[in-house]
């Protein structure tokens, strides 16, 4: 084997590794920006989540104790009356929930990234071709 052939080797190996490397790069990026936008949409349920409790403990309050003292004013007993209030709260706060698990549910990217580093592992296993063993570098 000349003395071209034996750097040659050696630069093919770093050549692959290189471009392994860049491999795995790309694939943590398309995992990064599948994760980046799975968590900006689990960010807008919890923000679902707080303006439901939000709305429902401060805007609403007056409004429904209005409610209630003019369910009080048509005729019906004071303990009624706040208890017709509080089952209207409880709607309204199933209404914000249901909202809030949709937008969850359209969360994907967790899923996505797993999906995808098993793809690459099995393209990486189907297509590197591992060396025999040998006695050295004088074998190739």
């Amino acid at each position: 084997m000349s003395d071209s052939e034996k750097t040659s080797v050696p630069r093919m190996i770093l050549q692959a590794v290189e471009d392994f490397a860049t491999i795995v790069k790309g694939e943590v990026e398309i995992a990064k920006k599948s994760l980046t936008t799975s968590v900006k949409k689990l960010g807008l349920g919890i923000g679902f989540v707080i303006t439901a409790f939000l709305l429902l403990n401060v805007s609403l309050l007056f409004l429904l104790i209005a409610l209630a003292y003019g369910f009080i004013q048509i005729g019906l007993a004071g303990w009624i009356s706040f208890l017709l209030v509080a089952a209207i709260m409880i709607a309204l706060a199933v209404i914000f929930i249901v909202l809030a698990i949709r937008s969850f549910s359209k969360v994907r990217g967790f899923g996505d990234a797993s999906r995808i580093g098993n793809e690459t592992k099995k393209y990486l296993s189907e297509n590197i071709v591992k060396p025999e063993k040998s006695s050295g570098w004088n074998s190739l």
